[in-house]
């Protein structure tokens, strides 16, 4: 597995750091009676209920955030203008493949806040399953923002110094005669898909706010309580981890199966997490912090929602939908 059981062990981890951030979670499943947390002043009141299933957790930023088909759709409206833009050119760019056979929802994985599947850990400790690690779908979108990397195309082949120039705007300012735009077929794309909205519009907006929130998250004192009273629990079981990242991160599991020690560690996790309701009350906290922010921009909000069913609009015009 070498490297790429590392990067998707990583992902895991950098995905639940960023718990807060685009949680598609929902606390559903939750019984009639919940607990309420003990007030702490200057701090959102929060109610911890019952969790049956982590995967369905929906926190309100999830009203706004791409879904995963959309995020999808929108990278394979953005590739089609860039080839265009390139055979202005008379350059010919294949794409990398885009994977529209995604559910039209964002969700967390199960384990987002701690992990939850104990006959996995048991399994494959924090190592994939096999069947999920065979790569993803960001893995063959080339960059970050779905353009092929600087050298090659979307087949891995070298790219030319002109095709290079024409997709990024970087180099000469004229190709084969024509001015590259500017930022290149990559910016121009970008603005094209934003001609109906305003073009300041950042589809990564609610994921931002989501993201500054995640400080006060790990800071709110019943943030730090369950956390503490998780790493007792994972004392007592013999395992010295402050969180479950923690646990996650450990330099040990960079190895190309699971050791013993990793799939116990990794069961005890589960185990702690229930025994301290420890997803409940992350879960908890983190969507009374976001119902803030949702209330703080409610305006913003509604503007990024008016320009995303406009992007909308116009990938479905591009893409024949």
């Amino acid at each position: 597995m070498g490297d790429t059981g590392r990067s998707t062990r990583r992902t895991a981890a950098s995905w639940a750091t960023l718990c807060g951030l685009l949680p598609l979670l929902t606390v559903l499943g939750c019984s009639a009676q919940g607990a309420d947390e003990p007030p702490h002043d200057g701090l959102p009141p929060v109610t911890v209920t019952e969790l049956h299933d982590p995967a369905d957790i929906r926190q309100p930023l999830n009203e706004y955030i791409l879904t995963e088909r959309q995020s999808q759709l929108m990278l394979a409206a953005e590739q089609r203008l860039r080839t265009d833009c390139a055979r202005r050119f008379g350059l010919e760019w294949e794409p990398p493949p885009v994977n529209l056979d995604v559910p039209d929802t964002f969700r967390y994985g199960a384990d987002a806040y701690v992990r939850y599947d104990e006959a996995a850990a048991r399994r494959h400790g924090y190592h994939p399953a096999p069947a999920a690690a065979g790569g993803s779908t960001a893995a063959a979108g080339g960059s970050a923002d779905g353009a092929a990397t600087a050298d090659e195309d979307g087949t891995g082949s070298r790219m030319s110094p002109q095709l290079r120039t024409v997709l990024t705007g970087r180099g000469s300012g004229t190709v084969a005669g024509r001015k590259v735009p500017v930022g290149g077929c990559v910016e121009e794309a970008r603005r094209a898909l934003r001609e109906h909205s305003d073009p300041r519009w950042d589809e990564n907006y609610p994921n931002g706010l989501a993201v500054n929130l995640q400080r006060e998250i790990d800071e709110d004192p019943r943030v730090v309580r369950v956390r503490a009273e998780w790493s007792a629990c994972m004392g007592r079981a013999g395992f010295d981890y402050g969180s479950p990242r923690d646990a996650w991160a450990d330099p040990r599991w960079e190895t190309a199966t699971a050791s013993a020690e990793e799939k116990a560690v990794a069961v005890a996790e589960v185990r702690c997490g229930r025994q301290t309701r420890l997803a409940e009350t992350l879960a908890a906290v983190e969507r009374a912090y976001q119902e803030g922010v949702v209330d703080d921009k409610s305006q913003e909000l509604a503007e990024y929602a008016r320009g995303k069913e406009a992007v909308m609009r116009r990938v479905a015009e591009l893409l024949g939908q």
